[in-house]
């Protein structure tokens, strides 16, 4: 479990190398190192469970907060993600594929790969095996997204996708 800190210098060299090793292994595209941005998004697990009824899945319920200037890794879901966008806004890169956004206001939009979108507080989307996408935080403020994801037993719960 992620825990938020002080970026002290100490804690920012140490993210700084936690950041080159997300690169290494895809985890994000840009590590953000100014001395204004924290080096990585922060990850929360907030639950996880093997549904009864949904054998051989793994279900999590996870917090996302991504700071301003970062990218996320172009990926797919193994199985299916849910994001709901709580605070800040996304913006959201659809390589290829098609989803629908469904808005705060109730309204919903059918998008199809390649597209930009701006997701907003409340603004949710179904993300699913077929979609290469990945978020980004082009704004000023942190931007927080909820996650459940739904995937076979001991899948990742992303993909990094050249």
């Amino acid at each position: 479990m992620w825990w938020t800190v002080e970026m002290t210098p100490n804690v920012r060299r140490a993210l700084l190398g936690s950041c080159f090793l997300a690169l290494s292994l895809g985890g994000l595209t840009s590590c953000g190192g100014s001395a204004d941005a924290p080096a990585a998004a922060v990850r929360t697990e907030l639950g996880n469970a093997q549904p009864f009824n949904a054998p051989g899945q793994d279900l999590y319920l996870e917090e996302v907060v991504i700071p301003p200037g970062l990218s996320l890794t172009k990926h797919i879901h193994e199985g299916t993600q849910l994001a709901n966008v709580r605070s800040g806004t996304l913006t959201y890169t659809i390589e290829s594929g098609d989803t629908v956004i469904n808005r705060a206001d109730g309204t919903t939009e059918s998008v199809q790969g390649p597209a930009v979108v701006q997701l907003g507080p409340g603004d949710w989307i179904v993300e699913d095996e077929d979609l290469v996408h990945f978020g980004a935080n082009q704004g000023g403020e942190p931007v927080t997204v909820i996650l459940a994801v739904l995937v076979r037993e001991g899948a990742p719960k992303f993909t990094p996708v050249p």
